[in-house]
């Protein structure tokens, strides 16, 4: 049986290959990243506080604002190298592989991510939208993701993303009605803090909503 895809998803897990948008010129997370540390804000993420040393801080930066995506990724690559550790640079290049519709490649930063800070809610559902892109999606690897997706959850029950991210998983899995509820907390999470992503997440509770119609004529 032919499996759904995920639908498109902004600003920050892109579940549906590459965007229009240069490096620059993106709303993804690894120029966030790093505007979040550069202002001093204290993150959740244990990896945004980590120390670095000042090359991997640079390359970095660099990464952030690079022409094109070729040129990013190798200097997060270089970042990394400069500090193995680096969970900017990790998820950044996650980022990064998974808008050039590379999810197999992207799983690679995100799990040493996951390894390095477990139970961090960003880390676990870049690594479940990772798995859920997968071209050729195994029955387990369907099974691990929504595994890592509900940990995000259970982790950060505030996040639209997570939610939102969950309920396409369990849509994929023929779980109508869990997904209509993940959809629908993600729904009402993003009108409670003004998410620009609002106008997905009532997309994918729609497509919810119409699945479990078809469902239930079924029966």
């Amino acid at each position: 049986m032919r499996r759904h895809r995920f639908q498109p998803m902004e600003p920050v897990f892109p579940l549906h290959g590459k965007t229009s948008r240069g490096c620059t010129g993106r709303k993804g997370l690894p120029a966030l990243l790093l505007l979040l540390c550069m202002v001093c804000v204290a993150p959740a993420q244990t990896w945004l506080a980590a120390p670095l040393p000042a090359d991997a801080l640079r390359l970095n930066t660099e990464a952030a604002a690079a022409a094109t995506p070729a040129q990013a990724i190798r200097l997060y690559a270089q970042a990394l190298r400069a500090a193995a550790s680096n969970g900017p640079a990790l998820f950044g290049l996650g980022i990064l592989l998974l808008e050039e519709d590379q999810p197999e490649k992207a799983l690679t930063p995100f799990r040493r991510l996951n390894a390095l800070y477990p139970d961090d809610p960003w880390a676990l559902t870049a690594l479940a939208t990772a798995i859920g892109r997968l071209p050729e999606l195994r029955r387990a690897d369907l099974q691990e993701a929504l595994g890592v997706a509900e940990r995000a959850t259970l982790l950060a029950p505030e996040d639209a993303e997570a939610q939102h991210i969950l309920s396409l998983l369990r849509h994929m899995n023929g779980e109508y009605a869990a997904a209509e509820q993940s959809a629908r907390q993600a729904v009402v999470l993003a009108m409670a803090q003004t998410n620009e992503s609002l106008g997905v997440y009532q997309q994918q509770e729609a497509t919810c909503r119409d699945a479990l119609a078809v469902f239930s004529l079924l029966e």
